[in-house]
C-alpha cells in the first residue's frame, strides 16, 4: 500500500499567480518583523542613493526588483517588502503557502520521517500518505515539513520557472547574482542583489534557546537541532557532544596519573620518569581504539535515521580556493592547458594547486615548509 501511494502520480498543478494589487514598499517599524511568521528566505537588494547615482542605475535597480518579485509571485511564492531604516538595502522575505510545499515536495521527492507505525525510516513525501497521518510531526511544531525542509523547498522553487511559461527566460539565480557570478543581459550584466540566506525563526530559536543554549546540564536536543540548521550541524553536534563525553574517561585517568606522578616522585627521583608512563599510554591507545569503533557505529545509526548516508558525495566548490591569486590554474584563460600546472601524485591527474611561498612567519608551510625541513635534515 505503501509503495502503491508513493507511485502515484501528484495531482495538484501549479498555476500563474497574478500580481499583487499593491507593490508599494511596506512601511516598518522594526525589523523583527521580516523574521516572524513561517520560515522563509531573505533577499537582501542595495537600493542606490538618488543623489549620487547615475539615472540608469535607479532605473536598472526598479526594473530588477520588478522583475524578480513578479518572477517570484507567479512562482506562487508570497513575498514582502521591507526597507531599512537608513534606505540602503531593501529586503525581500519570500514565503510559500502549504500547496505549494506539499506539490514541491512530492514532485521533487522530499524525504520525510515515516511513524514508528509504518516503519520509522525516511520516505518520499507523498499526499497519500500524508492524508493517512503516515509522517511523523516534525519536533519544531510544523504539520509535516520542518523549518529547514520548508527553506531547501523555498529555495528550489526560486530557481525553477513557471510551468506555463513560454517566453524562453533563465532562473532567477539569485545566489549567483549576489555572489557576483551572474548578471541578466536584459540589466546589462549589472544586479544590486546582495545576499541571499534562510532566515531565523523566532519560535523555535527561543525553543533552541532555552533548551540548547541555556541548559548546560540537559543533553542536547539533536533532532530538533536537525530540523532547523539541517541534519549535517545535528550530526556535527552529535559528535562534539559524543566527544566531550568520551574525554571524561581519559581526563579522570590523566589525574589519577599526576597524582600517582606527584606521590612517586620522591621514589623514582623525577616527576617525568614514571613506571606508569607506559600503561598510561597503553590505556589511551586503547580508549583511541573504542572510540573510534563506537563513534562508528553511533554514526551509522543517526545517519540513516536523518537520512545523511550520502552528504559527503555532495562537496562545494571551493570559491576562495578556486579564486586565490596563489592558485596555480589547471588550464589557462584561453582554454590551454597550463605548462606550470601540478600533477597529482597520487591519481596522476592534472589539477589546480595552491601555492604559498610561506610569507607567514614564523610557521612556514607548503613548499617553505619542506624546504625548511630539507635544510634541517
Amino acid at each position: 500500500e505503501v509503495t502503491s501511494s508513493l507511485m502515484s502520480k501528484p495531482t495538484l498543478r501549479r498555476e500563474r499567480a497574478g500580481r499583487y494589487k499593491d507593490d508599494d514598499d511596506e512601511d516598518v517599524a522594526t525589523a523583527a518583523l521580516a523574521v516572524m511568521g513561517p520560515p522563509a528566505i531573505c533577499v537582501v537588494m542595495e537600493i542606490p542613493d538618488e543623489d549620487e547615482a547615475q539615472p540608469e542605475d535607479i532605473q536598472i535597480h526598479k526594473d530588477e526588483v520588478q522583475m524578480i518579485v513578479g518572477r517570484l509571485r507567479s512562482l506562487n511564492l508570497n513575498v514582502e517588502k521591507y526597507e531599512s531604516s537608513d534606505k540602503k538595502f531593501l529586503y525581500l522575505k519570500v514565503s510559500s503557502n502549504e500547496a505549494v510545499l506539499k506539490y514541491e515536495a512530492e514532485s521533487c521527492r522530499y524525504r520525510c520521517k515515516l511513524k514508528n507505525e509504518y516503519g520509522g525510516a525516511m520516505c518520499g513525501y507523498s499526499q497519500d500518505l500524508d492524508q493517512k497521518s503516515a509522517f511523523d510531526k516534525p519536533k519544531d511544531g510544523f504539520p509535516v515539513f520542518n523549518s529547514a525542509l520548508q527553506q531547501k523547498i523555498i529555495l528550489s522553487v526560486m530557481e525553477s520557472l513557471p510551468y506555463d511559461d513560454k517566453e524562453g527566460t533563465e532562473p532567477l539565480r539569485l545566489k549567483d547574482r549576489a555572489a557576483g557570478k551572474y548578471g541578466d543581459p536584459l540589466l546589462d550584466r549589472k544586479t544590486f542583489v546582495r545576499e541571499v540566506f534562510p532566515l531565523h525563526h523566532q519560535r523555535i530559536r527561543f525553543k533552541l534557546t532555552s533548551e540548547w543554549a541555556g541548559a548546560f546540564f540537559k543533553p542536547q536536543p539533536l533532532p530538533l537541532i536537525g530540523e532547523y540548521f539541517g541534519e549535517k550541524y545535528s550530526l556535527f553536534f552529535t559528535f562534539h557532544g559524543f566527544y566531550m563525553s568520551m574525554l571524561c574517561i581519559p581526563a579522570s585517568i590523566g589525574l589519577c596519573y599526576s597524582i600517582a606522578r606527584l606521590l612517586m616522585a620522591d621514589m623514582t627521583g623525577s616527576y617525568l620518569d614514571n613506571p606508569l608512563m607506559p600503561v598510561m599510554a597503553i590505556v589511551i591507545s586503547l580508549w583511541s581504539c573504542v572510540f573510534v569503533k563506537y563513534w562508528a557505529n553511533l554514526e551509522s545509526a543517526k545517519r540513516f535515521d536523518w537520512d545523511t548516508m550520502e552528504f559527503e558525495l555532495e562537496e562545494a566548490v571551493q570559491d576562495l580556493f578556486k579564486n586565490s591569486p596563489k592558485t596555480v590554474k589547471s588550464v589557462l584563460e584561453d582554454g590551454t592547458p597550463n605548462p606550470d600546472a601540478q600533477v597529482n601524485p597520487v591519481t596522476g591527474e592534472i589539477e589546480d594547486y595552491y601555492y604559498d611561498n610561506g610569507d607567514w612567519f614564523p610557521i612556514p608551510t607548503f613548499r617553505a615548509r619542506s624546504q625548511v625541513l630539507d635544510l634541517c635534515i
